[in-house]
């Protein structure tokens, strides 16, 4: 209830959310120093997820992550979200905007996720802002609150500072997960993403046919396929952070 918040002036949050991001991780290694730890993020998680391991490289705190249908470009993605689907577009604005009536105005975060974030594709000049939908949201709300001013070349500017990162800097084991039948990405933001593991020896891509956003069900009683096979993939890659540490421990003696 945003009223229970009425004398706060909460920094308001971002799509980028490397403040937030980093700041949770922090205190996960300082409450338990020495364990590893493991992401997993859904949707803008996934991104934020995304541009939390790339900015930080080897020095990632985060030992091994899992990606669930995290778009390549917010601006492409909502876009197409709002031209598509503007019933979801309209809910989803209405459930971000409590949280901006009662957040502050902040300055922009100085750096959204590594080297290549910040970068919009050749040749971007306008944004496509349909009433009520989410890039209007962007324009009217979140943009503003962040710093950046109201107007066409605010708003570019400010997808180009929340844009997520390549997986190219990617230096933990990380499992990026799609479907094509994703309602809320398109097949060809999903065909970009598909090609991740190119970028980086640490990163694994799995898209299937059948799902929808952040949902797969598996098997005549339907289970969470995303929650097993994030499981197994995590387990492994601990097992294999384990090994190498064992081994390095080995050879210094």
């Amino acid at each position: 209830d945003p009223k229970c918040f009425a004398t706060t002036s909460a920094k308001p949050w971002c799509l980028a959310g490397p403040d937030d991001f980093e700041l949770a991780v922090d205190h996960v290694a300082n409450k338990f120093p020495g364990v590893p730890i493991c992401g997993v993020g859904l949707s803008t998680g996934g991104g934020q997820l995304r541009g939390y391991l790339n900015k930080f490289g080897e020095k990632s705190k985060i030992a091994a992550g899992v990606i669930v249908d995290a778009a390549p470009t917010w601006r492409e993605a909502l876009e197409s979200l709002d031209r598509r689907l503007p019933l979801i577009t309209k809910a989803l604005v209405l459930a971000c905007r409590d949280s901006f009536l009662i957040s502050g105005d902040g300055p922009p975060a100085p750096d959204a996720g590594g080297e290549e974030a910040g970068k919009l594709p050749a040749g971007e000049t306008e944004v496509t802002a349909l009433p009520g939908g989410l890039v209007s949201f962007v324009c009217d709300e979140m943009a503003p609150k962040n710093g950046f001013p109201r107007t066409p070349a605010g708003v570019l500017d400010y997808f180009a500072h929340v844009q997520p990162p390549t997986s190219a800097r990617c230096a933990v084991p990380c499992l990026e997960l799609m479907t094509f039948d994703d309602q809320l990405i398109e097949a060809g933001q999903v065909e970009v993403l598909q090609e991740y593991h190119k970028l980086s020896p640490n990163v694994i891509t799995a898209a299937t046919k059948q799902g929808t956003h952040v949902v797969r069900w598996d098997g005549l009683r339907p289970r969470c396929w995303v929650s097993r096979v994030s499981s197994e993939f995590l387990e492994s890659a601990l097992e294999a952070v384990r090994a190498e540490g064992a081994q390095a421990q080995e050879s210094e003696k």
